[in-house]
């Protein structure tokens, strides 16, 4: 019998007491699952079945669903079930993963970078700033990991280095295009949006530097939202529709 260990991303009812599961898996990557019988009172999968817990996970492969029979919670997540802040922040992370993991890819990094993104968010401080930054770690992260890294270097136009002075990044042309190239050149139909040189900064060390480092920093809450923008027009565009960050 297959077993493995694994995060649930989503929930949703079947039926009059079954009960369907989207899981991020260690083993097998995302994978569905059917749980019968998983809402009545009586069932003992009702327990171990909660929205993003950490589970130890039994299955079985049926003619058309892999079926759960036995579900052990190895971590409930409560600090983050019970704050608002958290919780809303925890349901955002369940919603990226489903909607950019495909089915039987299993990917290490995105693993644990999930796993940690759950430890870190029920240890740290429901604090608007903190929780920003963590955020915009955890999607820059998986959108490196995606093999979707934009180039925050050179103009992705004309080549040259960017320098520090407004610029505009366009996920749709790869990255960031320089001044010249938007004013000199008069490429009008770019879309994208302005990016100053703090917010440049910031986000090479989103992609390349561990969280700590980016915690450290002192960061004004005008580069915050910029960077909040630039990690919208990135999901946005990878998803084909527009990022809903949580409140």
């Amino acid at each position: 019998m297959p077993k493995t260990t694994g995060i649930i991303l989503k929930l949703s009812d079947q039926g009059e007491s079954d009960r369907f599961l989207t899981v991020l898996t260690f083993d097998f990557g995302k994978l569905s699952f059917l749980t019968k019988a998983a809402r009545k009172i009586t069932s003992k999968l009702r327990g171990g079945i909660q929205p993003f817990s950490l589970n130890y996970l039994e299955f079985i492969s049926g003619k058309t669903n892999k079926i759960i029979t036995d579900a052990i919670i190895l971590e409930n997540f409560s600090g983050i079930k019970n704050d608002l802040k958290k919780l809303q922040a925890g349901f955002y992370i369940c919603r990226l993963l489903d909607k950019f993991l495909k089915e039987n890819e299993n990917d290490e990094n995105i693993w644990n970078l999930a796993v940690f993104g759950f430890h870190e968010l029920e240890n740290m401080r429901s604090d608007s700033v903190e929780l920003g930054k963590f955020l915009r770690y955890f999607e820059f992260k998986l959108v490196k990991f995606l093999g979707h890294m934009p180039e925050l270097y050179c103009c992705v136009e004309c080549g040259n280095k960017i320098k520090e002075e407004p610029n505009l990044f366009s996920m749709a042309s790869g990255g960031l295009v320089c001044h010249n190239c938007r004013k000199e050149k008069k490429i009008q139909n770019i879309e994208g949006i302005k990016i100053n040189a703090q917010t440049i900064k910031i986000s090479r060390i989103c992609f390349e530097k561990d969280l700590d480092f980016l915690k450290r920093l002192k960061i004004e809450e005008q580069n915050l939202e910029n960077l909040k923008q630039v990690s919208g027009s990135i999901l946005s565009y990878l998803m084909e529709e527009k990022a809903i960050f949580p409140e």
